[in-house]
């Protein structure tokens, strides 16, 4: 796997909520056993065969390549879309551009009148709101229970809360795409210093801190230098961004997310700022920090450089997820080639509780015009699509998106030697009507579990996926340990009006409190005055509509 497609991973999992929602592009090579799925053919779709012309936008990579004289508008792809479908994919316009250009052309098309496109993703879930309310866009409602493939309808009814991030009034204004829905991290750890210095892989949070304390004094990296750390840590965006987190201790001393909503005791809606354990870890951080187990400059530090430390040989554990050998900690043994590290489960609190933050369940929607006639095709479209991910020995994507694109054919067998790849590896699913492909959530850990326990290669997922690295595959295998351990998001639609107005604020004082917390500037007390700033600085008024949505929400199921 290159570099690039890793780096759409990382992006996949920055798109976790904090606060607002940012929804990003995903990576994955999902898949689960499928088999208890029914078939994909879309169901009610009249004349299967006869050719009809979608028209879509597109914002492009900058990373896009094309072989073979191709363009996103002639390629692989709408060949097979004709081909098999009888889709004719017309794009009205296209910009390099996945962010910002490209949501400000979207927007463009309300404000000047332009006409919608048939189809367009979007990961901005205010962009499906904007759509639906000027009167542009297609309930799909009706169009999803008629023409959906069992095993579509199926997967969706078992993650019924993807369509909140969607729904107006009762109404489907867009579909949604899934992520992989893992939790973000597991404990990657130096385990030639913990084999140096006769030391276990810690299991416990008390544990971990003796592993820290012997990585600080006991000179791990044998430099005779007191210049090593427990613990990356990044505290620029708040203690639970989407690498070098501390959402595990979060966990394990049973608080909630500070920018998840939970459901209390009385079933409402309650923000993880307040809760009252947040402090106890916040003051577990603060001891941390005057140890020496985290790094002094923690709180100017974002994810990748937090990450930093690790990756050269200052720090001895990480908590990132099963991908991140690929990037950015592959780098560790680049640097120094004798470094091992492997995966292990985030550490238990002292009652054994365990939690980690899971991820935003979507990465896109797709929105259709209202006046769109062909709800059929796309929906076999995208079935086919999802083919990949249900590791369906019959799709046509069962190996790749692409045969002398993403893989090779040799004596039957597929393989994915990129050295063999006539005129070079392209990454064929960027051809896609959409801006990537659907998972299933859990798939693909699914997958490196039963591999990581010695099952041989069969399925086309699996067969895929055995040539990873060995330490990437244990990696899932952990994460995939840890899927019932994974703290999620209660609030899953567009930020309220407050939210909206206030979010800056609060964040600012979030971050400020917990930072001077964590340095030991102001006691751990400060948290509760920090709780009656924020609820009286708009917290009180965002809880009030998160409630009434949450209310209406589950008065419409």
């Amino acid at each position: 796997m290159k570099k690039r497609q890793v780096l759409r991973m990382r992006k996949k999992a920055a798109g976790v909520l904090i606060g607002l929602l940012c929804l990003t592009l995903v990576i994955g090579c999902s898949s689960n056993n499928g088999n208890s799925a029914s078939s994909g053919q879309a169901s009610g779709s009249g004349e299967q065969n006869a050719e009809v012309t979608i028209t879509t936008v597109r914002g492009l990579g900058g990373d896009t390549q094309f072989k073979n004289g191709e363009t996103i508008e002639n390629n692989w792809h709408t060949k097979w879309a004709k081909e098999k479908l009888g889709m004719n994919i017309k794009y009205n316009w296209i910009i390099t551009d996945q962010s910002q250009s490209y949501k400000t052309k979207l927007r463009m098309i309300l404000a000047s009148g332009e006409q919608m496109p048939d189809v367009f993703a979007t990961s901005d879930i205010d962009i499906v709101a904007n759509f639906a309310e000027a009167g542009k866009s297609m309930d799909i409602t009706e169009a999803f229970e008629k023409y959906a493939s069992p095993r579509m309808k199926e997967l969706y009814a078992k993650h019924p809360e993807v369509w909140n991030y969607v729904t107006r009034d009762g109404k489907k204004y867009a579909l949604p795409f899934f992520t992989g829905g893992e939790p973000i991290s597991v404990m990657w750890i130096r385990q030639d210093w913990l084999d140096k210095l006769k030391l276990t892989a810690p299991t416990t949070i008390e544990e971990m801190e003796r592993v820290m304390d012997a990585f600080v004094n006991q000179d791990p990296d044998g430099n005779n230098k007191k210049d090593t750390i427990g613990m990356s840590l990044s505290l620029k965006d708040g203690i639970t961004p989407h690498m070098s987190d501390a959402s595990f201790l979060v966990g394990a001393m049973g608080a909630q997310i500070p920018d998840y909503w939970h459901e209390a005791e009385d079933g409402t809606l309650r923000s993880g700022n307040t809760d009252p354990k947040v402090k106890d870890v916040l003051a577990k951080l603060n001891e941390w920090y005057s140890k020496g187990y985290i790094d002094r400059e923690a709180a100017i530090h974002d994810a990748a450089k937090a990450t930093e430390s690790f990756i050269q040989g200052k720090s001895g554990i990480v908590f990132a997820s099963w991908w991140a050998p690929l990037w950015p900690l592959g780098d560790l043994v680049k640097n120094d080639p004798n470094a091992v590290y492997k995966p292990y489960p985030v550490p238990s609190g002292p009652d054994g509780k365990r939690g980690v933050m899971g991820q935003v369940p979507i990465s896109f929607t797709l929105v259709f015009n209202k006046d769109f006639k062909h709800m059929d095709k796309m929906l076999q479209y995208v079935d086919q699509l999802y083919g990949f991910a249900f590791d369906d020995p019959n799709s046509d994507f069962k190996y790749g998106w692409a045969e002398g694109y993403d893989y090779i054919m040799e004596n039957g067998k597929p393989s994915f030697d990129q050295s063999k790849i006539p005129g070079g590896f392209i990454e064929a699913q960027k051809y896609l009507l959409t801006p990537d492909f659907p998972e299933v959530p859990g798939g693909l850990v699914e997958v490196y579990n039963r591999l990581a326990t010695g099952k041989t290669p069969e399925t086309p997922a699996e067969i895929r996926q055995a040539g990873h690295d060995p330490i990437v595959i244990e990696g899932g295998k952990v994460i995939y340990s840890q899927m019932k351990d994974a703290i999620y998001n209660k609030f899953t639609t567009i930020p309220t009006e407050t939210m909206v107005k206030q979010n800056e604020i609060l964040l600012k004082m979030q971050r400020e409190t917990f930072s001077s917390i964590i340095y030991g500037k102001k006691q751990a007390d400060a948290f509760d005055q920090f709780v009656k700033d924020w609820k009286a600085n708009g917290g009180d008024k965002i809880t009030e509509e998160v409630n009434a949505w949450y209310k209406e929400s589950k008065n419409a199921k």
